[in-house]
């Protein structure tokens, strides 16, 4: 069978091989500029939270609970993910609590995803198992109390 196909296929026998090389290449090098980018242009917000917490924090293996890792790498903390089950700011104070997780950032973009926590948005309140670390007008950390 190879044998028919490079005889039909005569001196482009290469030709399928180059195609798929090249196809691969070029997804490879879209994928890693679509990556770089993402990295590149970080809301800025995210890298001065995390920049901030990183100068408030000394102890670098405390993990901070965010959307996206950007923060937690700014300021050299371990990143955990938001759970996408939580519903409710104690719910989220006990997730964090069992995982022990330091943490919380929560901005706008959060609110847009998680929108049943935009209550944390609200300065004027405290909440039971959370300190305010810093708020800016995109966001504010939490530092989580445990018990």
């Amino acid at each position: 069978t190879n044998d028919r196909l490079r005889l039909r296929m005569g001196r482009f026998s290469w030709l399928p091989v180059t195609f798929i090389v090249i196809i691969t290449m070029s997804y490879t090098f879209t994928s890693l500029g679509v990556v770089l980018d993402d990295i590149k242009y970080t809301p800025f917000f995210l890298k001065d939270m995390g920049e901030i917490l990183g100068k408030y924090e000394s102890d670098k293996s405390l993990k901070l609970l965010a959307r996206k890792p950007h923060a937690a790498y700014y300021a050299d903390l371990v990143p955990s993910m938001f759970p996408d089950d939580i519903r409710t700011i104690k719910e989220l104070v006990d997730y964090c609590r069992k995982y022990k997780i330091d943490y919380v950032l929560y901005s706008l973009v959060e609110a847009k995803y998680r929108p049943h926590l935009r209550e944390l948005l609200n300065l004027d309140k405290e909440y039971p198992g959370l300190k305010r670390i810093y708020a800016s007008m995109y966001g504010v950390v939490y530092k989580v109390i445990m018990d």
